[in-house]
């Protein structure tokens, strides 16, 4: 009962925090603002709680002051909801669409219904999800709802080569929080918060492609995502490769929603909006931080020419990313231990980047992984080239920024591995496609974007 209100509350919360920034804006619709509000509550209940949590407050006075802040949402929003319905019908007009839509609505109904029974059915299998998941989330989640008032000091002092306690907190303190609530560690919960990041990763995706381009390109973006065998695997193993992939997409969402207003209020506030979401890909995992870099490089080379621009851009952007990358900053500083991969780093870190070797090695593993992406009969990345070919590549500066972005993701990855103390097949191995997952939402969203625009 106490958990159900939990969860209540803190959706609401994402849901009114989500609608504040989204109203304004023209076809806002109830599933984009879903596929939004769903991960964002899952994100601000895991920053509230861990703020809050760290200054002193027992969980039913974080659920009291969650429950306050709900009321000012909804008492300053409530005025503008009539603009989710204004002028919208709500009867499906089936012969409306052209048959090519209505055979790809059928079939990614039907994708998204099997894949939803796939995790199901694997989740009861592997419940506590694989080892990422229990090792390092899960674990966490319990050592903060076993100790809500010491847990603190058990994770200062995990081995950071084995249980990477400098790792962020969004799964491990949404769970734990929840758990606390419930007053059982139910595996039914990183399940469920497993499942949101995952499906809403696919209904944001196609949401936001069909509402800067076509219903057409947006269901064939989800159907993409949709019928990747590996995304799901990640997805249902409870792996936060997923979690941080929805962020990076969704501050990319936002950034598009800029460059696209013709209003400068609106302007600003979602480039606030990519801040947050900017912030909790860190909050998510370490890669958010090079993701964070990497944004900030690529506006800076699109807008090179533009300073003053560049400059209003980045102080909205990162108003939006302070508040909860401070919290980061916090834990990493006085609770988690170093990081494994920074403290590692001694003499030999020369002897690494000046090994050509260690760089032929990770190339060859790149291609590899790349070609073999996904687990497809073929690779996905090569449906791509015949859209090109049929519908003309879109050169604009913006286009061809978003490809900096992900190449300079990349590159972060690749020195990653570069400077990595881990035996580095084996880091390869277990590692490089998932990192590929990460960024590919962005990849088909960017895509899809870059076709020249009509049917």
């Amino acid at each position: 009962m106490i958990l159900g209100l939990y969860w209540l509350i803190v959706f609401l919360i994402g849901a009114f925090t989500t609608f504040s920034v989204l109203k304004n804006i023209k076809g806002l619709n109830l599933r984009l603002l879903l596929n939004l509000s769903l991960p964002v509550s899952i994100g601000i209940a895991s920053v509230m709680f861990v703020f809050l949590n760290i200054i002193g407050l027992s969980i039913y006075a974080i659920l009291l002051l969650e429950f306050i802040v709900l009321i000012f949402l909804m008492k300053k929003q409530h005025a503008s909801l009539p603009i989710l319905v204004q002028g919208k019908k709500f009867n499906f007009q089936f012969f409306k669409y052209e048959i090519i839509v209505l055979v790809l609505i059928a079939f990614y109904i039907y994708s998204w219904l099997m894949n939803a029974g796939i995790f199901y059915f694997d989740s009861i299998k592997e419940p506590h999800g694989l080892w990422d998941a229990w090792s390092y989330w899960n674990m966490k989640a319990k050592f903060i709802s076993r100790s809500p008032d010491s847990w603190t000091e058990i994770i200062g002092q995990l081995n950071s080569q084995d249980f990477h306690g400098d790792y962020p907190l969004m799964q491990s303190a949404f769970i734990a929080s929840s758990w606390l609530f419930t007053g059982k560690e139910s595996v039914w919960i990183p399940i469920v918060s497993s499942f949101v990041f995952t499906f809403c990763t696919i209904g944001l995706l196609t949401g936001a492609v069909t509402y800067f381009s076509t219903l057409k390109r947006g269901l064939i973006a989800g159907i993409v995502l949709l019928s990747t065998p590996f995304f799901f695997t990640l997805g249902d193993s409870q792996y936060a490769d997923i979690t941080v992939g929805f962020f990076y997409l969704a501050s990319i969402v936002f950034i598009t929603l800029a460059d696209n207003t013709g209003d400068k209020k609106n302007m600003n506030v979602f480039f606030i909006s990519a801040g947050v979401m900017a912030s909790m890909a860190a909050w998510s995992k370490n890669e958010g931080l090079l993701f964070i870099c990497c944004l900030i490089i690529s506006r800076s080379v699109l807008k090179i020419k533009k300073p003053v621009e560049l400059w209003l851009e980045m102080k909205w952007f990162v108003l939006g990313l302070l508040p909860v990358v401070l919290l980061l900053l916090y834990y990493k500083t006085f609770i988690a231990a170093p990081n494994d991969i920074l403290e590692a780093q001694n003499s030999t870190g020369f002897d690494k980047l000046t090994d050509i070797e260690r760089y032929k090695l990770i190339g060859s593993w790149f291609i590899q992984r790349a070609m073999n992406f996904g687990e497809w009969i073929f690779n996905p990345v090569f449906l791509f080239i015949p859209l090109v070919l049929i519908k003309g590549f879109d050169n604009s500066k913006k286009t061809l920024n978003g490809f900096l972005f992900l190449f300079l993701m990349l590159g972060g990855f690749f020195f990653s591995y570069v400077v990595s103390y881990i035996e580095l097949v084996f880091h390869l191995s277990t590692s490089v496609h998932r990192l590929f997952f990460q960024l590919f939402p962005c990849f088909i969203f960017l895509s899809l974007l870059s076709l020249k625009k009509g049917e």
